[in-house]
C-alpha cells in the first residue's frame, strides 16, 4: 500500500536534486529510448523462440473444454532454489543477490524497490539519476514480463489450434508493447494483463489462460527476477551515459559484494 508513495517521493527527490532542469529531460528521454529498445528486443526474442520450439503445436486443446474459473494451485517458489539460480548470474548482478532471491519468493518487484535504490546509490550512481531512472524502469522496462507475454500468447495459440500468422504476431507485438507497460507490481497481476492482451487480439481464446494457471507462480518468479535484473542494468547504463557513475566506487563495491557472496 505504501509502494506508490515511496516511488513518488523517490522521483520527487531525484528531480529536486538536479540543478540542471535540462538534464532531467535528457535523462528521461535516454531512459525511455533504452527501455523501448530493450523491451522490443525481449518481445522479438520471445516470439522467435516460441515459433522455433513450438511447444504447444500438438496439444490440440478445445477452448470450449477449458474452465475460466480454474484455480491457481502452483506451489510457492522455493528460496533455496533461488539461491542456486543467483549463483549463476554475473558479478554486476550478484551484488543484488538478496533482492533477487526476495523477488523469487514474492513474485513482486516492488518488494525490493527501497533496497535497490540504496544499493545503486552505494554503487556510485548519482542519487538524482537513480531517483529518476529506477522508478521509470518499474513502469516501462519489463523485460521478463515481455518475454513471458510473447511466449505464452503464441503458446496458447498453438495449443488451441488458433491460426496466428506473422502478420497477426506483429500485431500482437504492438499490443504487447502497450499492455506490458501497465503491469502492476502485485503478485499474479500478469494473468489479468495477459487475459486483456488476448482479448485485444480477438483471435486467441481468453479461456485458454487456464492452461498456464497451474505453473504461473513459477513463471512469475522467473520473469520478475528478469525484470529486476533489467532495471538495475538500465539504471547503471543510463548513469554511465550521463557520466553520473563513480567508476572507482563501482569497482570497489562490486568486488566487495562478490567476495562476500
Amino acid at each position: 500500500m505504501v509502494v506508490g508513495l515511496i516511488i513518488f517521493c523517490t522521483v520527487t527527490h531525484g528531480v529536486a536534486g538536479m540543478r540542471d532542469l535540462g538534464k532531467v529531460g535528457r535523462i528521461a528521454v535516454n531512459a525511455l529510448v533504452y527501455f523501448e529498445v530493450v523491451t522490443t528486443l525481449a518481445l522479438v526474442i520471445g516470439l522467435v523462440t516460441i515459433n522455433v520450439l513450438k511447444p504447444g503445436i500438438d496439444m490440440h486443446i478445445d477452448p470450449a473444454s477449458l474452465h475460466a474459473d480454474a484455480k491457481d494451485t502452483a506451489p510457492a517458489a522455493a528460496v533455496g532454489f533461488g539461491d542456486s539460480l543467483v549463483s549463476l548470474v554475473p558479478t554486476l548482478l550478484r551484488y543484488f543477490r538478496e533482492e533477487l532471491v526476495l523477488v523469487l519468493g514474492t513474485s513482486s518487484s516492488e518488494s525490493v524497490f527501497p533496497q535497490l535504490t540504496g544499493k545503486l546509490t552505494k554503487l556510485g550512481v548519482d542519487e538524482s539519476v537513480v531517483g529518476l531512472v529506477l522508478p521509470t524502469a518499474y513502469s516501462f522496462n519489463h523485460d521478463g514480463t515481455c518475454l513471458y507475454f510473447a511466449a505464452v500468447s503464441v503458446f496458447l495459440a498453438q495449443a488451441t489450434g488458433t491460426d496466428l500468422g506473422w502478420q497477426a504476431q506483429l500485431g500482437l507485438l504492438l499490443v504487447l508493447l502497450v499492455t506490458s507497460k501497465g503491469g502492476a507490481g502485485v503478485s499474479g497481476s500478469a494473468i489479468a494483463v495477459l487475459a486483456l492482451t488476448l482479448a485485444a487480439t480477438r483471435t486467441i481464446p481468453v479461456s485458454s489462460v487456464a492452461l498456464v494457471l497451474g505453473i504461473h507462480r513459477v513463471l512469475s518468479a522467473a520473469f520478475v527476477f528478469t525484470n529486476i535484473a533489467g532495471n538495475t542494468v538500465a539504471t547503471l547504463v543510463v548513469g554511465k551515459w550521463e557520466k553520473a557513475v563513480d567508476r572507482d566506487r563501482l569497482r570497489t563495491e562490486l568486488d566487495a559484494g562478490y567476495r562476500s557472496a
